[in-house]
Protein backbone atom coordinates (compact mmCIF):
# COMPACT_ATOMS: atom_id res chain seq x y z
CA UNK A 1 0.00 0.00 0.00
CA UNK A 2 1.44 3.34 -1.03
CA UNK A 3 1.66 5.88 1.79
CA UNK A 4 1.21 9.55 1.04
CA UNK A 5 3.72 11.81 2.76
CA UNK A 6 2.32 13.81 5.66
CA UNK A 7 2.32 17.63 5.51
CA UNK A 8 5.23 17.60 8.00
CA UNK A 9 7.21 15.25 5.78
CA UNK A 10 6.48 17.38 2.72
CA UNK A 11 7.68 20.48 4.59
CA UNK A 12 10.88 18.69 5.61
CA UNK A 13 11.51 17.50 2.06
CA UNK A 14 11.10 21.05 0.72
CA UNK A 15 13.50 22.32 3.38
CA UNK A 16 16.19 19.82 2.37
CA UNK A 17 15.73 20.84 -1.27
CA UNK A 18 16.43 24.45 -0.29
CA UNK A 19 19.36 23.44 1.94
CA UNK A 20 20.97 21.12 -0.60
CA UNK A 21 23.57 23.55 -1.96
CA UNK A 22 24.86 24.36 1.54
CA UNK A 23 24.71 20.81 2.89
CA UNK A 24 28.40 20.29 2.18
CA UNK A 25 29.20 23.27 4.42
CA UNK A 26 27.11 22.53 7.49
CA UNK A 27 24.73 19.96 8.94
CA UNK A 28 22.21 20.83 11.61
CA UNK A 29 23.83 24.24 12.02
CA UNK A 30 27.22 22.65 12.74
CA UNK A 31 30.34 22.79 10.52
CA UNK A 32 30.29 19.96 8.01
CA UNK A 33 32.42 17.02 9.14
CA UNK A 34 32.90 14.47 6.32
CA UNK A 35 34.13 11.84 8.79
CA UNK A 36 31.43 12.34 11.43
CA UNK A 37 30.49 8.63 11.53
CA UNK A 38 33.95 7.24 10.71
CA UNK A 39 34.26 5.31 14.00
CA UNK A 40 30.81 3.82 13.56
CA UNK A 41 31.68 2.77 10.02
CA UNK A 42 34.65 0.82 11.36
CA UNK A 43 32.31 -1.03 13.71
CA UNK A 44 29.89 -1.66 10.85
CA UNK A 45 32.74 -3.04 8.77
CA UNK A 46 33.73 -5.34 11.61
CA UNK A 47 30.17 -6.70 11.79
CA UNK A 48 29.73 -6.93 8.00
CA UNK A 49 33.06 -6.87 6.09
CA UNK A 50 31.44 -7.18 2.64
CA UNK A 51 28.13 -7.34 0.81
CA UNK A 52 25.31 -5.39 -0.83
CA UNK A 53 24.60 -2.23 1.20
CA UNK A 54 21.55 0.05 1.13
CA UNK A 55 21.85 3.54 2.58
CA UNK A 56 18.49 5.04 3.52
CA UNK A 57 18.63 8.82 3.23
CA UNK A 58 22.05 9.10 1.61
CA UNK A 59 21.69 12.88 1.31
CA UNK A 60 24.73 14.61 -0.15
CA UNK A 61 26.82 11.43 -0.22
CA UNK A 62 28.86 12.11 2.90
CA UNK A 63 28.66 8.56 4.28
CA UNK A 64 28.55 6.94 0.83
CA UNK A 65 32.28 7.64 0.61
CA UNK A 66 32.94 5.08 3.36
CA UNK A 67 31.36 2.30 1.34
CA UNK A 68 32.46 3.38 -2.12
CA UNK A 69 36.16 3.46 -1.21
CA UNK A 70 35.93 -0.13 0.04
CA UNK A 71 35.78 -2.55 -2.88
CA UNK A 72 34.19 -5.24 -0.72
CA UNK A 73 30.88 -3.36 -0.70
CA UNK A 74 28.29 -3.01 -3.45
CA UNK A 75 26.62 0.26 -2.43
CA UNK A 76 23.21 1.68 -3.33
CA UNK A 77 21.96 4.92 -1.78
CA UNK A 78 18.47 6.39 -1.86
CA UNK A 79 17.01 9.75 -0.88
CA UNK A 80 13.68 11.46 -1.46
CA UNK A 81 15.37 14.81 -2.22
CA UNK A 82 16.74 15.13 -5.75
CA UNK A 83 18.67 18.27 -4.82
CA UNK A 84 20.70 16.34 -2.25
CA UNK A 85 21.31 13.54 -4.75
CA UNK A 86 22.67 16.11 -7.20
CA UNK A 87 25.15 17.21 -4.53
CA UNK A 88 26.03 13.56 -3.86
CA UNK A 89 27.31 13.25 -7.43
CA UNK A 90 29.88 15.89 -6.54
CA UNK A 91 30.81 14.60 -3.09
CA UNK A 92 30.67 10.88 -3.93
CA UNK A 93 30.76 10.65 -7.75
CA UNK A 94 31.10 6.86 -7.81
CA UNK A 95 28.09 6.24 -5.59
CA UNK A 96 25.08 4.48 -7.09
CA UNK A 97 22.17 6.66 -5.95
CA UNK A 98 18.51 7.03 -6.82
CA UNK A 99 15.53 9.12 -5.76
CA UNK A 100 13.11 6.93 -3.83
CA UNK A 101 10.42 7.07 -1.15
CA UNK A 102 11.45 4.90 1.82
CA UNK A 103 7.87 3.66 2.21
CA UNK A 104 8.08 2.05 -1.25
CA UNK A 105 11.53 0.61 -1.91
CA UNK A 106 11.93 -0.58 -5.50
CA UNK A 107 13.88 -3.73 -4.64
CA UNK A 108 12.99 -7.42 -4.41
CA UNK A 109 12.78 -9.05 -1.01
CA UNK A 110 16.12 -9.77 0.70
CA UNK A 111 18.19 -7.73 -1.78
CA UNK A 112 20.75 -6.39 0.71
CA UNK A 113 23.17 -7.79 3.27
CA UNK A 114 23.07 -4.63 5.35
CA UNK A 115 21.83 -1.06 5.63
CA UNK A 116 22.95 2.34 6.90
CA UNK A 117 20.36 4.84 8.17
CA UNK A 118 21.95 7.85 9.89
CA UNK A 119 19.34 10.35 11.10
CA UNK A 120 16.71 9.69 8.45
CA UNK A 121 13.96 7.86 10.35
CA UNK A 122 13.94 10.87 12.69
CA UNK A 123 11.77 12.56 10.04
CA UNK A 124 9.11 9.81 10.01
CA UNK A 125 5.93 10.41 12.05
CA UNK A 126 5.17 8.02 14.87
CA UNK A 127 2.04 6.88 13.06
CA UNK A 128 4.05 5.46 10.13
CA UNK A 129 7.42 4.49 11.63
CA UNK A 130 6.46 0.81 11.86
CA UNK A 131 5.39 0.82 8.20
CA UNK A 132 8.71 2.38 7.17
CA UNK A 133 10.76 -0.13 9.17
CA UNK A 134 8.71 -3.05 7.82
CA UNK A 135 9.55 -1.98 4.27
CA UNK A 136 13.22 -1.73 5.24
CA UNK A 137 13.23 -5.20 6.78
CA UNK A 138 11.60 -6.61 3.64
CA UNK A 139 14.60 -5.76 1.47
CA UNK A 140 17.28 -6.86 3.98
CA UNK A 141 18.41 -10.49 4.12
CA UNK A 142 17.91 -12.54 7.30
CA UNK A 143 20.84 -11.92 9.66
CA UNK A 144 21.54 -8.65 7.82
CA UNK A 145 23.44 -5.90 9.68
CA UNK A 146 22.13 -2.38 10.13
CA UNK A 147 23.12 1.01 11.55
CA UNK A 148 20.35 3.35 12.80
CA UNK A 149 20.58 6.82 14.35
CA UNK A 150 17.57 8.48 16.02
CA UNK A 151 17.07 11.75 17.92
CA UNK A 152 16.61 11.29 21.67
CA UNK A 153 13.66 12.96 23.39
CA UNK A 154 9.89 12.74 23.58
CA UNK A 155 7.07 13.62 21.20
CA UNK A 156 7.14 15.27 17.79
CA UNK A 157 8.40 18.72 16.88
CA UNK A 158 8.86 20.92 13.80
CA UNK A 159 11.41 23.55 14.84
CA UNK A 160 12.10 26.58 12.70
CA UNK A 161 15.67 27.64 12.00
CA UNK A 162 16.18 31.15 13.37
CA UNK A 163 18.45 32.25 10.51
CA UNK A 164 16.70 30.75 7.48
CA UNK A 165 13.13 30.33 8.71
CA UNK A 166 13.12 26.78 7.33
CA UNK A 167 11.34 23.98 9.21
CA UNK A 168 12.07 20.29 9.65
CA UNK A 169 9.91 17.68 11.37
CA UNK A 170 11.41 15.34 13.99
CA UNK A 171 10.00 12.40 15.91
CA UNK A 172 11.85 12.03 19.22
CA UNK A 173 12.17 8.84 21.26
CA UNK A 174 13.60 7.73 24.59
CA UNK A 175 15.88 4.72 24.18
CA UNK A 176 13.54 2.18 25.77
CA UNK A 177 10.67 3.11 23.44
CA UNK A 178 12.65 3.01 20.22
CA UNK A 179 14.42 -0.18 21.28
CA UNK A 180 10.98 -1.78 21.56
CA UNK A 181 10.00 -0.45 18.13
CA UNK A 182 13.10 -2.02 16.60
CA UNK A 183 12.34 -5.36 18.25
CA UNK A 184 8.70 -5.30 17.15
CA UNK A 185 9.86 -4.49 13.61
CA UNK A 186 12.10 -7.56 13.46
CA UNK A 187 15.49 -6.12 14.35
CA UNK A 188 17.67 -7.58 17.08
CA UNK A 189 19.80 -4.94 18.83
CA UNK A 190 23.48 -5.88 18.77
CA UNK A 191 24.66 -2.76 20.61
CA UNK A 192 23.49 0.75 21.40
CA UNK A 193 25.07 4.00 22.54
CA UNK A 194 24.48 7.75 22.65
CA UNK A 195 26.12 10.61 20.78
CA UNK A 196 25.97 14.23 21.98
CA UNK A 197 28.28 15.97 19.50
CA UNK A 198 25.34 17.65 17.74
CA UNK A 199 21.94 16.86 19.27
CA UNK A 200 21.37 13.96 21.71
CA UNK A 201 21.22 10.95 19.40
CA UNK A 202 20.63 7.22 19.91
CA UNK A 203 22.89 4.88 17.94
CA UNK A 204 21.91 1.27 17.22
CA UNK A 205 23.67 -1.58 15.49
CA UNK A 206 21.05 -4.21 14.65
CA UNK A 207 20.60 -7.59 12.99
CA UNK A 208 17.46 -8.66 11.14
CA UNK A 209 15.59 -11.65 12.49
CA UNK A 210 15.04 -14.72 10.35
Amino acid sequence: MKIKLSPEEETTLKTYAKMAKNRNKQIGGQPFDPDFWADQFEEFKRLLPAGNILEIGCGNGRDARFFCKDTEYNYFGIDACQGLLDEAKIWAPNANTHQMNLYSLFFPDHSFDGFWAASVYVHIPRTTIMRALAELKRVIKPEGIGFVVMREGKGETTPQDKKTGLKRFYALYPDDEFSDILLWSGFEIISKSKDTRNKPELIYFVRTWM
